[in-house]
């Protein structure tokens, strides 16, 4: 039953919006929706190339100008952002993981294990505990799940699947 449901989630998962839409709870398209919203989200890009423009940007700007190109379907630009975000912090369980899902969307394999690498098997594990991380290790979970499946090892896909809900 168990190999049925993984095969069925690896279908299911190779069509990314579904898989962006049922398999990630925080995933939210901020491209997509009313009018009003994307017109928020010019306003906050406007904002956010501002302060980093001014040389005053944190690691959560960088962080949010990051999804905002996510939504726009702009992974490459995400990706500069994750990464300048992960040169501010290099500790920030946030940005390895957006950056991890901008690598696995765009197809870079490689470099997303390398991301969930950093979060599950570096220091960024010992220092995010608490419930605050939830989502996020939840996220982490299903997105090694999918490498996983994509690599063949369904058993290790399941682990990491089960894993997920336990957050």
């Amino acid at each position: 039953m168990k190999k049925i449901l993984l095969i069925i989630l690896f279908v299911f998962s190779s069509n990314n919006s579904f898989a962006q839409i049922f398999f990630n709870p925080n995933y939210t398209n901020v491209n997509k929706g009313t009018s009003q919203s994307k017109t928020n989200n010019k306003i906050e890009m406007k904002k956010l190339n501002e302060k980093i423009k001014k040389g005053s940007a944190s690691e959560d700007d960088y962080i949010a100008r990051g999804k905002l190109y996510m939504g726009k379907g702009q992974t490459y630009q995400a990706i500069q952002d994750f990464s300048e975000a992960i040169k501010l912090n290099n500790l920030s369980f946030s940005a390895y993981l957006e950056r991890a899902e901008a690598y696995f969307e765009s197809g870079n394999i490689f470099g997303a294990n390398q991301d969930l690498s950093e979060i599950f098997d570096g220091v960024i594990a010992d220092v995010s505990k608490g419930s605050f991380y939830n989502s996020l290790w939840k996220r982490a979970y299903t997105l090694r799940a999918k490498i996983h499946e994509k690599n063949g090892d369904y058993s290790a896909a399941e682990r990491d699947y089960n894993s997920a809900e336990k957050f």
